[in-house]
């Protein structure tokens, strides 16, 4: 009988333990199903969250594209068209009106050039656009020559060749016989004729814009709103300011030496009294401002530069559109000043000496044989050409230096052609003619 009754105990324990078993197996499931489907709840919401922050950063990107380019084009509309369009605009970003976004334009001048921009703003993004503004006369588009009428033919002779009207002197344009050369070409000239003033045309609100004092006072005062933006050297090795910033001044009443650095963008930079600028440095968008400046041979960059003595561009230079270089100044005192284009150096822009000092003495531009000027030249006094224009020239009168003589109003193998340089006129509109457009120069970041 004990041992019946031990046997009975024993299998009862079996199925104690194989149901003990049995529980725990089934409750640790359960822990593992509920950990199992909170890891899959967790990969679920972050799934979800993912999803949505990346919509909606897809719709933030197609948001400020689509706010960028539709702003882009606007600002070229209103250029085109004039100041007045779209003044006060609001317009709506997507189809179903759900949001708007409102416009501001402004605009401030950088040198010659225009700066026009726009604000775009919506409830998502904001962008600002800049573009460099030209304007361009209708009548400086076709000409070529504007010579002031003073008492002297203009001659010509070798190969020179005029393509474009002509505003030249009452005696007109006749052939000469000059250094054992003479004319070369079957027409005079290619174009229609006028007969010029007495003056070279008035450059008009542009006279006190380009005077050496008040660009150089303009952009101290301006730059010296912000005196963290003035310096009194090149404080590093590569400046690049944005035009949606405050203009970056650097400024030393010694001669500065512009040798490997890049300076881009809003930089304005002023000597008391020379500036050179190497082939070594790369300069976009700035402007020089001192009473003498200096390119060295090979020097390649995209600049304004106004002086109030002197130019000069060594050989082999190359300056991009839109590029200036300007002599004018209403304070010198009495003698030569000049702007000296070195050979085979191109100039994309303008070139001007204009003389505001009330004295008599010569004051000219001279661009050298194989030099190219692609767009306007403008001397209020002398012109030496050896070289060629593809755009406009005027000029008081023509002057010409050979070993054995010195000549007035008289062309020797120059080339002046306002056939395909259209892109590069328009810096300044010099003959006053209501048909002017405005034209985007270049996109600013």
């Amino acid at each position: 009988m004990i041992i019946i009754k031990t046997g009975i105990k024993q299998r009862n324990l079996k199925l104690m333990t194989k149901k003990l078993i049995y529980i725990t197996c089934k409750g640790y499931t359960l822990i593992y199903s509920l950990v199992f489907m909170l890891i899959i709840s967790i990969l679920v919401s972050s799934l979800i969250i993912i999803s949505f922050f990346h919509r909606s950063n897809v719709d933030n990107v197609i948001s400020y594209e689509e706010l960028f380019t539709q702003s882009r084009q606007f600002l070229k509309i209103r250029t085109i068209y004039g100041d007045n369009y779209f003044e006060g605009f609001k317009t709506s970003f997507y189809k179903d009106n759900q949001f708007q976004i409102d416009y501001e334009f402004f605009e401030s001048d950088w040198g010659v050039l225009k700066i026009k921009g726009i604000k775009a703003t919506n409830r998502i993004d904001s962008v600002t656009i800049n573009t460099f503004v030209i304007k361009q006369g209708e009548q400086d588009q076709k000409s070529s020559i504007y010579v002031a009428n003073i008492d002297r033919e203009l001659q010509i002779t070798g190969n020179t060749s005029i393509k474009g009207d002509v505003f030249v002197p009452s005696r007109g344009i006749k052939v000469a016989y000059v250094e054992g050369k003479r004319f070369a070409g079957n027409d005079l000239f290619l174009g229609n004729k006028y007969t010029s003033t007495t003056e070279v045309p008035k450059l008009n609100e542009y006279e006190e814009l380009i005077k050496f004092e008040n660009i150089k006072n303009r952009m101290i005062t301006f730059a010296s709103m912000n005196s963290q933006n003035v310096y009194d050297n090149i404080y590093n090795d590569t400046i690049i300011n944005s035009f949606k910033n405050s203009t970056i001044l650097i400024y030393s009443k010694n001669e500065i030496d512009l040798d490997n650095v890049i300076i881009k963008g809003n930089v304005a930079i002023v000597s008391e009294n020379r500036i050179i600028a190497n082939d070594a440095c790369i300069l976009e968008d700035v402007i020089l401002i001192a009473p003498e400046i200096l390119f060295k041979r090979n020097f390649n960059g995209k600049i304004q530069a106004f002086a109030s003595n002197t130019i000069q561009t060594e050989e082999m230079c190359s300056f991009k559109f839109p590029s200036a270089l300007i002599v004018s100044s209403s304070m010198s005192k009495e003698g030569s000043k000049e702007i000296y284009i070195g050979e085979g150096s191109i100039i994309e822009g303008l070139v001007m000496l204009q003389n505001n000092s009330g004295f008599s003495s010569k004051q000219s531009i001279i661009v050298i044989n194989n030099a190219k000027v692609m767009g306007q030249v403008y001397s209020s006094d002398l012109l030496e050409l050896k070289g060629e224009v593809y755009g406009t020239v005027y000029t008081k009168k023509f002057s010409l230096k050979t070993s054995s003589a010195y000549y007035e109003n008289l062309l020797i193998d120059a080339k002046i052609e306002n056939t395909k340089a259209n892109e590069y006129l328009g810096l300044i509109p010099v003959i006053d003619n209501k048909q002017k457009k405005e034209n985007i120069a270049k996109w600013l970041y």
